[in-house]
C-alpha cells in the first residue's frame, strides 16, 4: 500500500463515546460542505460538532468494507488516494476482481479510472502460464489489497461509473 492511501469508516456517535476507542489517539476524517479533511484526536472533545466523522482502519481489512458475498459496501467508506478522497455509501454495488497467482501486477493506481476492456492487471501463475486481466466496466479502481486469508490473492475493488 501505498502512504497515501488510506481507508476511513463513517463513525457513530456511539462508538465515540466509549472510554475503550480513546486508547490511543486516533485519525479521522471530517467531511463538510462536501469537503474533507483529516485530522488527529486523542478525545471526543478534539472533534468538531455536526460534521460527519469517519475513522481510519487497517487498509487491508476488507472484510470490514465489502461484502464479498453481495459485492457491495457495508458501510459508509471513504478511500483516500493519490488522486484525492472517494466515498462510497452503504450498500453501493462494486466489482470486485480476485487475482491469485505467484507474481501479481496491477498497472492502475487506486484512485484511476478505467475503461472497459482497458488492461488493469496481469497475474503469473505456478505453472508461469502468464493472464492478462480487463476491466468489465467503465469506473474507478478504488481499492487493491492483498488477501490474507488467501495465500498470493489480490483483491481489485472498481466503483463502476452510474449511468
Amino acid at each position: 500500500m501505498n502512504g497515501s492511501q488510506r481507508v476511513f469508516v463513517e463513525v457513530s456517535q456511539e462508538a465515540l463515546s466509549e472510554e475503550t476507542f480513546w486508547r490511543a489517539p486516533r485519525r479521522f476524517l471530517v467531511e463538510a460542505d462536501g469537503a474533507y479533511r483529516e485530522l488527529v484526536a486523542e478525545s471526543p472533545d478534539q472533534l468538531p460538532r455536526g460534521a460527519k466523522l469517519y475513522v481510519q482502519i487497517n487498509y487491508d481489512d476488507y472484510n470490514a468494507i465489502i461484502d464479498l458475498e453481495s459485492s457491495s459496501v457495508k458501510v459508509d467508506v471513504v478511500f483516500k488516494t493519490p488522486h484525492g478522497f472517494f466515498a462510497l455509501g452503504k450498500g453501493t454495488r462494486v466489482v470486485l476482481i480476485e487475482l491469485k497467482g505467484r507474481d501479481v501486477r496491477v498497472f492502475k493506481e487506486v484512485g484511476e479510472e478505467i475503461r472497459e476492456g482497458e488492461r488493469i492487471a496481469q497475474t503469473l501463475s505456478k505453472k508461469y502460464v502468464v493472464r492478462t486481466v480487463r476491466s468489465p466496466v467503465d469506473g474507478t479502481l478504488v481499492y487493491v489489497t492483498q488477501m490474507v486469508d488467501r495465500e498470493g490473492a489480490y483483491l481489485l475493488t472498481i466503483a463502476p461509473k452510474e449511468g
